[in-house]
């Protein structure tokens, strides 16, 4: 029985990710910066192949996928979008320093909904439906590979829901944008338990002489 493929990917960089906002719902573009860090990799590394590309529906994820699969269909998903921050969204920890409810979101570990926003209970679900609905129409389509390109909290949210043998150590699946895993999924498993198996990192370096920390950091 034949294994789908799915390479799911962390969106380029937005000038709020650089600045420290909180950017879940709000619609930002890729920064200049984040363009080019998403074309140097692009150029540098390779990409799997893919048959379409699946985004959450956002302008950053969508132009994200015009730079890394350009020519390819590209179908959004809006269940895949990044947590909701609710009065949160658009500010800095240090703008919100003085404000009471954000003192108590910070204080109980950001796990409940700020006010307005998603709690964390909440995001994992949508997630989960927005996953699942995108393997549904991939089967629908008789595709065997694909992109999904999204935040690197759905992007994690995923791994953990989805792979086995993931643990506990979350922090270990995280990846810089323009990165991120390929997935396979056997059919049989997926009815079954519906499970993943992590197979590879992704961009894969084509060459030695690849320099990660200066494409990522500009040193």
């Amino acid at each position: 029985m034949r294994n789908y493929q799915i390479h799911l990917i962390r969106h380029g960089r937005t000038a709020g990710n650089r600045q420290g906002r909180f950017i879940g719902a709000t619609d930002l573009p890729l920064s200049g910066a984040g363009r080019e860090q998403l074309r140097t990799l692009a150029e540098q590394c390779h990409y799997p192949s893919a048959e379409l590309v699946y985004t959450a529906a956002h302008t950053r994820a969508v132009q994200t996928a015009e730079i890394l699969y350009p020519g390819l269909e590209r179908v959004a998903v809006p269940e895949l979008c990044e947590m909701s921050f609710g009065v949160f969204e658009g500010k800095s920890p240090e703008e919100l320093k003085q404000n009471e409810a954000f003192l108590q979101w910070a204080q109980g570990g950001m796990t409940g909904a700020p006010p307005g926003g998603e709690d964390g209970k909440q995001f994992a679900a949508r997630i989960a439906a927005g996953f699942t609905a995108v393997m549904e129409d991939l089967f629908r389509r008789r595709a065997f590979s694909c992109a999904v390109i999204c935040s690197g909290s759905a992007l994690l949210s995923v791994i953990m829901q989805f792979t086995r043998g993931h643990g506990d150590d979350m922090f270990r699946w995280m990846v810089d944008s323009g990165c991120g895993y390929t997935l396979l999924l056997n059919p049989q498993l997926w009815m079954n338990d519906r499970v993943l198996e992590a197979a590879e990192r992704i961009p894969y370096q084509l060459s030695d002489d690849v320099d990660f920390k200066k494409i990522y950091f500009g040193e």
